[in-house]
């Protein structure tokens, strides 16, 4: 999974740091309250060592756009032999749903 990705990638690379390592264990541990203090550690970090940096950036961006896709579902009701049509594009999935008296799924 690309959050578990880019957990061991942070903790690999404050390792040595007994600070950084203290507010990483406080915060998986949920104290929200260390939070700000391990991203001031991230942040000096990905400021010195800009492909770390583009790596973390990456990972976060996947994970985001893994957040943000689609997963409504797609019912409609019709009544007195009415026909309904739906249609669904999903981008990052390169999918797209089209729904009438029965589903077809198209993948590109």
């Amino acid at each position: 999974m690309k959050m578990d990705e880019l957990r061991q990638k942070i903790w690999n690379k404050l390792r040595g740091n007994p600070r950084a390592e203290k507010a990483l264990t406080a915060v998986e541990q949920g104290n929200k309250s260390e939070l700000e203090r391990l991203a001031v550690y991230l942040q000096d970090v990905m400021d010195d060592e800009p492909q770390f940096a583009s790596q973390v950036q990456a990972l976060a961006q996947e994970i985001n756009v893994g957040k943000l896709l689609d997963n409504s579902n797609m019912t409609q009701n019709n009544y007195d032999n009415s026909t309904g049509y739906q249609t669904k594009v999903e981008t990052e999935k390169g999918t797209t749903n089209i729904g009438g008296h029965h589903t077809h799924n198209y993948h590109t």
